[in-house]
């Protein structure tokens, strides 16, 4: 056989018309390389022949103790006999046992080995609720959901109940019945003591207990193998709250009372809710608390009160007051000169002997005590000598004699005394205040300038002004007016400072360097006369010197200087102040200005 060429094979040459995909309940399956696989599976099989593809389901059937049930058009009934009900949920048939009641005891046909219900309880050791399942000629009843737990049946009971799966100490109750079975499967954890414990003889034991306060209000205790206690700690006394520290408590009857409800109230009659005072009503706590303040008052007829206002009660007590005679009323707080008085510490008032006199004592007469707490001081005079203040004394007589005061030479503090003064010179006020009368005696002296003067130290200086001189002798000052009205002064110094309204003259060979007063009024003058030397005359800043038409430099190096022994010079202010400008009136002789 010859072959002509590739033959290639597409999609296109599968007909349209031929099956590919197969769509089940659960899924598609798609042929590969033209196969499709047709499997069955638990009680379904397939098998094939030529173009024949057989489905053959096998028929089920049920084993029980008397006889097999076959299924029926794919179902078998399941009926309850002697007791015992079924029902179904889902894939689920639920066998529920009466206990033995009336059908005898109850029997279920497992993988090996059949169980019987014993006295009411069947035990299942698996895990849940129970499945049946079938396989071949075989049906399978399991148990789910709890590993390690017994499946209780209650006596008289006609329902089987399983509990879902839990953890350890999961408990499980007959549905129904007059006396519930209890039985714990595996252990119970509590919170201190045995930990876990297990049930003995099917039970156990939980007792109610009070414990020390702590921090536990309420907790589980093992006290022994198959015992547990719930503790409730007794209350105790802590500074703040504190939700780990609530106990049980009872209360004072004498403080308290407890109502039916529990509720708990203060007994008003042993514990007070309200203060009163004086005046203000009563007054109710704020957070629970009063002020209670002290306070003085001034002196008047209560020694002591209270006042109050919201929760704050304030006990006043009046100060202590100056009174002719004794007064309860007017009694108060006082304190004490510690010059004078002692305090100890009772309180004990004493009057201190270092500082009060507790006798007196005259000139003469010696120690004098009082009489009925009384002395008599009295006053008297005596002739002028040298004891201006004695006393005398007789009982509790002291009498303070003072001398009448004396005319002398000089000072002398024994010869003062008592004196009154007479009106014509003198003015006494009120206070005993004297003061000259200035009418006749006079106080201030008043020149040409300068207004009235007052006396320093009691004294008035009068001196001259230029050209003048004072002296005085006695009572009696001479003014005396020189010729020319200046004040000379022989100058054989280097420097001088001009004074205005004096002259100078230059008696230095080597020359004599004056300088200018520092501040002058318009109408100053002072003279410069050449004796044996040279005169420079130095300005102060801002100063300037004036001769004739020529003007020196403003400032100390403005200068003016003589040329010969004779030069001479006056010198006139025509500037007030510091700033002065001073211009030769006249001079003699060649003078230089820089």
């Amino acid at each position: 056989m010859s072959q002509s060429g590739i033959l290639k094979v597409t999609d296109s040459v599968i007909p349209t018309n031929v099956p590919i995909d197969f769509v089940t309940n659960s899924g598609t399956a798609v042929a590969a390389l033209n196969i499709l696989n047709v499997l069955g599976s638990g009680q379904v099989s397939t098998s094939g022949s030529g173009n024949t593809l057989t489905i053959n389901v096998a028929q089920e059937t049920f084993v029980t103790d008397s006889g097999t049930a076959t299924a029926v058009a794919g179902s078998i009934n399941i009926n309850g006999a002697g007791g015992t009900t079924t029902s179904a949920s889902g894939n689920t048939i639920v066998i529920n046992g009466s206990g033995g009641g009336g059908g005898g005891a109850t029997t279920f046909v497992t993988n090996s080995g059949t169980a019987i219900e014993v006295a009411g309880v069947l035990n299942t050791l698996g895990t849940g609720s129970i499945t049946i399942s079938g396989s071949g000629n075989t049906t399978t009843a399991s148990l789910t959901g709890l590993t390690n737990h017994s499946v209780l049946l209650g006596a008289g009971t006609s329902t089987l109940t399983s509990l879902a799966n839990g953890t350890t100490g999961q408990v499980l109750t007959a549905v129904t019945g007059s006396d519930p079975i209890w039985q714990v499967s595996g252990n119970v954890n509590v919170q201190t003591g045995t930990s876990p414990i297990v049930p003995s003889a099917g039970a156990i034991t939980i007792n109610g207990s009070v414990v020390a306060a702590g921090t536990n209000p309420i907790r589980t205790d093992g006290t022994g193998a198959s015992t547990m206690a719930i503790e409730v700690q007794k209350s105790q006394a802590i500074a703040a709250a504190d939700a780990t520290k609530i106990g049980l408590s009872n209360f004072d009857s004498a403080k308290f009372t407890v109502d039916a409800t529990g509720f708990v109230s203060l007994l008003g009659t042993a514990v007070g809710q309200t203060i009163t005072g004086t005046i203000g009503g009563a007054l109710s706590p704020t957070a629970g608390n009063w002020n209670i303040l002290g306070s003085t008052t001034s002196a008047g007829v209560t020694p002591i009160n209270t006042s109050g206002s919201a929760s704050t009660l304030t006990i006043n007590l009046q100060r202590s007051q100056a009174i002719a005679v004794a007064d309860s009323t007017k009694v108060g707080l006082s304190n004490f000169d510690s010059n004078i008085f002692t305090v100890d510490g009772n309180g004990f008032v004493s009057l201190k002997s270092t500082s009060v006199g507790l006798t007196i004592t005259g000139t003469s007469g010696g120690a004098l005590s009082p009489t009925a707490n009384n002395w008599n001081i009295l006053g008297g005079t005596v002739a002028a000598g040298t004891t201006p203040v004695a006393t005398s004394g007789s009982v509790s007589t002291l009498t303070v004699n003072i001398q009448k005061s004396q005319a002398i030479a000089a000072a002398d503090a024994t010869k003062i005394g008592l004196c009154n003064f007479s009106s014509s010179s003198f003015a006494v006020d009120a206070n005993g205040f004297v003061t000259l009368s200035g009418s006749t005696v006079g106080q201030t002296i008043t020149g040409d300038t300068g207004g009235a003067l007052s006396p320093t130290a009691g004294n008035w200086n009068i001196v001259g002004g230029s050209g003048i001189s004072t002296s005085g002798s006695v009572s009696t000052i001479t003014v005396n007016a020189k010729t020319g009205g200046f004040t000379w002064t022989d100058v054989s110094t280097p420097t001088q400072t001009i004074a205005v309204q004096n002259g100078y003259l230059t008696d230095r060979g080597a020359g004599v360097v004056y300088t200018l007063p520092a501040t002058a009024s318009i109408g100053d003058t002072f003279i410069i006369v050449g004796k044996l030397g040279l005169a420079t005359i130095t300005p102060n800043a801002n100063q300037q010197i004036l001769m004739s038409s020529a003007s020196g430099t403003v400032g100390a190096t403005g200068t003016a200087v003589s040329t010969n022994v004779g030069d001479s010079a006056t010198f006139v202010c025509t500037t007030s102040g510091a700033s002065t400008v001073w211009r030769a009136s006249s001079f003699v002789g060649n003078w230089t200005l820089n």
